[in-house]
């Protein structure tokens, strides 16, 4: 473990919230869930980093916090719903072994190069619109 800035937790946010958050998505099987989830992972980083310290694999440890939030949530919505009289939710999260087969189809080569150069490139692209925003007020 070692010491922690708030500047540190954002650049592992920028750099590593995606693959948090498609982690979260595939565990979980509810996109809003692991958005969520995902938020109070960091925001539990940004109270507990700077006390205790970074951990050696920051990216499993936000998934796995994210992923214990949304339990959290589940059970208190369970347990709400007990107290309100309703019906119980019960969440079963998806296995590979019950999701649907699909039939992939292959994508065309131009989108394919569309779709690589926008997921490697996206951190970038925000920078880049916000430097060529003046040009396009003028």
């Amino acid at each position: 473990m070692s010491q922690v800035s708030p500047q540190s937790i954002n650049e592992i946010y920028r750099h590593s919230s995606r693959h948090v958050f498609a982690s979260l998505v595939r565990a979980l099987g509810d996109f809003d869930l692991a958005e969520d989830a995902m938020q109070e992972a960091f925001a539990s980083a940004m109270t507990q980093w700077p006390v205790d310290g970074m951990p050696e694999n920051p990216v499993s440890w936000l998934v796995s916090a994210g992923r214990f939030k949304a339990i959290d949530r589940i059970r208190r919505a369970a347990k709400l719903g007990e107290l309100a009289g309703s019906e119980p939710i019960h969440f079963k999260p998806p296995s590979l072994l019950s999701m649907p087969k699909r039939r992939h189809r292959p994508i065309p080569t131009g989108r394919r190069s569309l779709h690589f150069t926008m997921y490697c490139f996206a951190s970038r692209l925000d920078s880049w619109s916000s430097s060529t925003a003046p040009l396009r007020s003028q």
